[in-house]
């Protein structure tokens, strides 16, 4: 069974922020008052995390999970979920 969540993140600033899609580095200019729709989907349940700073927004998704990144119904990216990496599993360290 394949989970799929959705989140939709707003720029309720005054200013231009960016949101960082964790773990893989990709930057969007958000415009103030814009948002954006984040679609993560994996073979794992799983759920957003979410991180807000003076300059940005941090968006992590779960292990295993593809993201897609949507601004006004287009998708956006670097890559397409398709050809996206999923998250690694966390693996605990052996000390």
């Amino acid at each position: 069974m394949r989970f799929r969540s959705s989140i939709i993140v707003t720029n309720s600033s005054e200013t231009n922020l960016v949101l960082y899609l964790e773990p893989w580095g990709e930057e969007y200019q958000m415009k103030a008052g814009s948002g954006f729709e984040i679609i993560g989907e994996s073979d794992q349940a799983g759920a957003f995390e979410v991180d807000y700073s003076s300059d940005g927004i941090m968006v992590w998704l779960w292990s295993g999970a593809v993201a897609s990144i949507f601004s006004d119904g287009e998708e956006l990216g670097a890559q397409s979920a398709s050809k996206q990496l999923a998250v690694p599993s966390l693996v605990p360290s052996a000390n």
